[in-house]
């Protein structure tokens, strides 16, 4: 099978020869960097050269996937929010100034369109630029912010929080802003570069972040229009929770291609068995600390217990739950490939 083959058949639910490996955004990438003669800032301004990471990437490391969106936040920025690269060397930017820092800001906003923004037009072109040259047998995936996440770099984090008591008839002005932002982006993502799917960062929906009524409230139906407009054009939807006791329950409700979550994470795998029941599991790596911290042959034993507990009758994707830190130890992240070629009966 070629890498392409493993996510759609994983994606069934069904068993490919062995588990497909997600990679997330630009894990280790400090390396690639290197190896490139590129600072982080540069390889965000031009297609090229986010295509030209991703290949070396997998080249070194082995997954089966390409991918663009990188972790920025993307759908803050083209609605206004101001990026600062206090390290353009190695580390992504980050917010400087919330765009929507008081409330009447907000009627001056509208939705973006993703060929307008520089930021989203050169992911999209590179995302079209891998699936012409590699989609035949490489999975190519977009990126998008779930639309509270987005909000959160939209409005400040504290201030939305607290906006969700204060003031819900902003709050939901505000989601509804930013859940048009982040589906048209999907949609051009889909429409303009052809990629196969489209993985949403949704973190907050975890006991650690909100109640979990807090999370249908809050998260659970801007989530659910973003899937659903994937879904509808006939792309995967892939959820990707980091909270530390996710309500994985409640991702599964929406009926996405895959739940991807942290291995560590406060739950057990008979539950998560049962909360999953229908849905591709993706798991597996601690790319939070193992990637930097422990051995090789711990982070291959934690992969072979998350096959043995959710992959042995297929449906199962190897993956970090969250960006493999971008100073991560190289045969740290070698392993995870070794690991995956002992997922055989």
């Amino acid at each position: 099978m070629n890498s392409l083959e493993r996510f759609e058949t994983a994606i069934r639910l069904e068993k490919p020869d062995i588990p497909p490996i997600m990679y997330q955004h630009f894990g280790a990438g400090e390396w690639i960097l290197k190896d490139l003669g590129l600072t982080m800032q540069k390889a965000h301004e031009k297609p090229q050269n986010i295509v030209d990471c991703q290949v070396r990437a997998r080249q070194l490391f082995g997954h089966d996937n390409m991918i663009a969106g990188w972790g920025a936040y993307v759908e803050a920025h083209a609605l206004g929010s101001i990026w600062s690269w206090e390290n353009k060397t190695y580390y992504y930017p980050r917010v400087q100034k919330y765009r929507l820092s008081e409330p009447d800001d907000l009627s001056s906003l509208v939705v973006p369109d993703p060929f307008e923004d520089q930021m989203m037009r050169t992911y999209i072109e590179a995302l079209r630029l891998m699936v012409n040259e590699y989609g035949s047998d490489v999975a190519i995936l977009g990126f998008v912010n779930s639309p509270l996440i987005a909000a959160e770099e939209l409005r400040g984090c504290e201030r939305l929080f607290m906006d969700m008591i204060t003031d819900p008839s902003f709050f939901k002005a505000t989601i509804d802003l930013v859940t048009e932002t982040c589906t048209r982006y999907a949609k051009a993502m889909i429409k303009e570069a052809g990629v196969h799917g489209i993985l949403i960062e949704d973190g907050s929906v975890g006991g650690d972040q909100q109640s979990r009524s807090g999370a249908v409230d809050n998260n659970l139906n801007s989530t659910a229009k973003l899937i659903n407009s994937i879904k509808e054009r006939g792309r995967w939807a892939l959820i990707h929770n980091c909270s530390s006791e996710p309500y994985l329950d409640l991702h599964a409700s929406l009926g996405p291609s895959a739940v991807d979550f942290w291995v560590k994470a406060n739950i057990n795998p008979n539950q998560v068995r049962s909360d999953l029941g229908s849905t591709c599991i993706s798991t597996g790596v601690d790319g939070m600390t193992d990637t930097v911290m422990a051995s090789p042959c711990q982070i291959e034993s934690t992969i072979i217990e998350s096959y043995r507990n959710y992959g042995i009758e297929g449906g199962f994707i190897i993956s970090s739950g969250g960006e493999i830190p971008l100073r991560a130890n190289p045969e740290n992240v070698w392993a995870i490939k070794r690991a995956a070629q002992k997922c055989r009966d």
